[in-house]
């Protein structure tokens, strides 16, 4: 589905509304044994960081503001008011400063995924496609952090582009794992099938 259709290991790589990763393995969510895997926004980037309300310090989120904060950020960056539709235009018309925010924040995401690309060795990253044609600079930052810090072995098999559902990525989701979810509680005995479908 969308642009990680065909692949065995994929990595959905959320921004809006937070940092997050959604990791695929064989067509399958991995959820991890707490049902947090994934949880990029509170992997530690920076030792001499700030306090997050997770307790940690220099969490990703502290470091790089995500959802409304990301957009305000990039605004004070570039002095004027913002909304993540014009960044999103800003981005779309090549705009300099407002690209080059968005490679640093790819680069900033990435340091924390060079290890998780290196264990998990997945065969794709998608980045959230919520950003739309701003999710390029973002790839980029991305893409050259990794090919810097990880081994060829590693990056040479790893394909980072941006999503193509839009806004409609998560839902579509959500609605598959749920479809998935009742097929294998009915495979399985544990959900009774409805009277009118038998």
């Amino acid at each position: 589905m969308g642009a990680a259709q065909g692949a065995h290991t994929a990595v959905y790589l959320s921004v809006v509304p937070g940092f997050g990763a959604a990791i695929v393995i064989g067509g399958r969510l991995f959820r991890g044994a707490g049902g947090i895997a994934g949880e990029l926004g509170h992997v530690s980037v920076r030792d001499d960081g700030d306090i997050c309300v997770c307790g940690c310090r220099g969490c990703l989120t502290i470091v790089r503001r995500n959802g409304p904060g990301l957009v305000e950020d990039i605004a004070t960056a570039l002095g004027r008011p913002l909304t993540l539709d014009e960044v999103i235009s800003l981005a779309a018309e090549g705009d300099v400063p407002v690209r080059r925010w968005l490679t640093d924040l790819g680069r900033t995401m990435a340091h924390p995924l060079t290890g998780f690309v290196t264990m998990l060795n997945p065969d794709l990253l998608v980045v959230d496609s919520a950003l739309g044609p701003a999710a390029e600079p973002l790839v980029d930052g991305l893409r050259d952090t990794l090919e810097r810090r990880t081994t060829p072995m590693v990056h040479q098999g790893l394909d980072v582009r941006p999503g193509r559902l839009t806004t409609t990525a998560i839902s579509t989701g959500a609605a598959v794992l749920a479809a998935q979810r009742y097929v294998e509680r009915l495979v399985s005995g544990r959900t009774p099938l409805s009277p009118r479908l038998r």
